[in-house]
């Protein structure tokens, strides 16, 4: 996930870093039932109405203090990262709040967020996609060791890319059915 997260980032050329011990105002819930944080959609502008809003074209808001990363370009909110060790805020998922933990296990989430579009392991590492508005909104889920240690949601979908499906050796149709979006 994180080569995946690289590439993704290596297109914003401005960052904005809070490293400097500045509380970083995004206490906004993430949705993943509407796929936004706060007020704003991930793949539109984001919302005034959230602290993390800004109007720049570029803009790349890093807290790694409380485990997240927000990516915006072209006004348009690209990215929600969660490194879940670090992560403490809950999110929404099928109506109720849940408080992600690097104890759940990848049966755990299985068991909560069904089965993915697919699934790409290696080594101690296990990539879960989900594609619940497939080439618009994309959710990777990754664990290290069977723990969740991340979760990306995106409009810059992997999966939505056949040269990618092809490198994951992806067998599965284009567009996912319904019943294989995860």
């Amino acid at each position: 996930m994180l080569r995946i997260l690289k590439k993704l980032l290596s297109k914003l050329s401005h960052h904005h870093d809070h490293e400097d011990g500045l509380p970083l105002p995004v206490p906004e819930t993430l949705n993943l039932d509407t796929f936004s944080l706060g007020h704003s959609k991930i793949g539109q502008s984001p919302n005034p109405a959230d602290s993390f809003y800004t109007n720049e074209p570029i803009f790349w808001i890093k807290n790694p203090d409380e485990g997240i990363e927000l990516g915006i370009q072209d006004n348009t909110l690209e990215f929600v990262f969660l490194t879940i060790e670090k992560y403490s805020q809950p999110i929404i998922y099928q109506g109720a709040q849940h408080t992600l933990s690097t104890e759940i296990t990848l049966e755990e989430f299985l068991l909560d967020f069904g089965e993915p579009y697919f699934n790409s392991s290696e080594n101690d590492n296990t990539i879960l996609f989900y594609e619940p508005l497939p080439g618009m909104i994309e959710i990777q889920a990754e664990f290290y060791e069977g723990k969740l240690s991340h979760l990306l949601v995106t409009s810059e979908s992997v999966m939505a890319d056949e040269e990618r499906r092809l490198a994951f050796n992806v067998e599965k149709p284009w567009p996912p059915q319904p019943s294989q979006a995860g």
